[in-house]
C-alpha cells in the first residue's frame, strides 16, 4: 500500500513536466522558507522575553529535538529510499538522498517548528502549519519518501514540538539572555527609515508582501518557462488554487485584527 501509494503520485507527476519541474524546485526551497519564518517572530518581537521570541526560540528547540529523535528511528530501522529499493518503479527529482528514509528529517523539522510556533504565537504557526504542509507534500513529489515516513516525521515533529514547549520554563533564561543581546540590535534596525513603517504598518507588511509574491511568481514562471504552454491546464489549476488559499488567508487574517482591536 505503501509503496502503491508513492508509485500512483510518481507515475502521475512524471507524466506531468511542469508539476515535475514545480515539485523539484519547490522541494528545493520551502524547508528555507519555513526556517526563516521561524525567525520572524524574534526580528517583530518586543523588548524582553514575549511570545513571539519564546516562539522562535520554540521552534528551534523542537526542530533540533525533532531530528536528534529522528536520528535514533532512523537507526533502528534503516529502511532505505524508494528509488533505492524501487530502481524501476520510482523516479527521484532532483537530488536523491542516500540517507535513511524512515522517518522524514525534512518534515519531522518543519512540523516542530511549525507546531511549536503556534503554540506560543498563533497568527505566526498558522502560515507555519500550511507550509509545513507543503513540505510533506513536496517529499512524495520528489519521490523522496513513503507515505509512512512523511506520516512518522509530522508525528516526531508535533511530539518533539509539544514537549519542548510544556519544558519552556528550562529554557526560557537563555531566551533572556538572547534578547538582551538582540533588542538594541532590533530596536537601532527598527529606527532606520522605512523599516518601522515596514514592520509596524499592515497596509506597508502587504505591499512588501505583494511586490515579493510579483517577483516570486515571475521568477517561477522564468523556470518553468519551457513547460508553461504545454501544462497551461496545471498551471492554471495551481494558480487557481493559490488565489483561493491567498483568499482565505487574507480574510483569516482580517478577522485577526479585527477581533483585537
Amino acid at each position: 500500500m505503501d509503496y502503491a501509494l508513492l508509485h500512483a503520485i510518481n507515475t502521475f507527476v512524471i507524466g506531468h513536466p511542469l508539476l515535475a519541474s514545480a515539485a523539484g524546485l519547490l522541494a528545493s526551497w520551502i524547508v528555507m522558507a519555513v526556517a526563516v519564518g521561524a525567525i520572524v517572530p524574534w526580528l517583530a518581537s518586543g523588548p524582553g522575553v514575549d511570545a513571539r521570541k519564546r516562539a522562535t526560540a520554540g521552534a528551534l528547540a523542537a526542530a533540533a529535538v525533532a531530528m536528534a529523535a529522528n536520528q535514533i528511528l532512523s537507526h533502528l530501522w534503516e529502511r532505505a529510499r524508494p528509488f533505492a529499493a524501487h530502481p524501476s518503479g520510482i523516479v527521484p527529482i532532483g537530488a536523491a538522498s542516500t540517507d535513511p528514509s524512515f522517518p522524514s528529517d525534512h518534515v519531522a523539522a518543519a512540523t516542530a517548528i511549525a507546531v511549536a510556533t503556534w503554540i506560543a504565537y498563533p497568527r505566526a504557526g498558522r502560515t507555519l502549519l500550511v507550509l509545513a504542509g507543503v513540505v510533506a507534500a513536496s517529499r512524495l513529489l520528489v519521490g523522496a519518501h513513503y507515505p509512512s515516513d512523511v506520516l512518522a516525521g509530522g508525528a516526531v515533529g508535533a511530539i518533539s514540538a509539544v514537549a519542548t514547549m510544556r519544558l519552556r520554563r528550562t529554557w526560557e533564561p537563555l531566551v533572556a539572555i538572547v534578547a538582551r543581546v538582540t533588542d538594541p540590535v532590533r530596536s537601532r534596525v527598527a529606527a532606520l527609515p522605512g523599516v518601522g513603517r515596514l514592520v509596524g504598518d499592515s497596509g506597508a507588511r502587504a505591499g512588501a508582501v505583494l511586490v515579493a509574491g510579483i517577483v516570486l511568481g515571475s521568477w517561477f514562471a522564468y523556470r518553468m518557462r519551457a513547460h508553461l504552454l504545454d501544462e497551461m491546464p496545471v498551471a492554471l489549476l495551481g494558480a487557481w488554487a493559490a488565489a483561493i488559499v491567498w483568499t482565505a488567508v487574507q480574510a483569516r487574517g482580517s478577522g485577526d485584527l479585527a477581533a483585537e482591536s
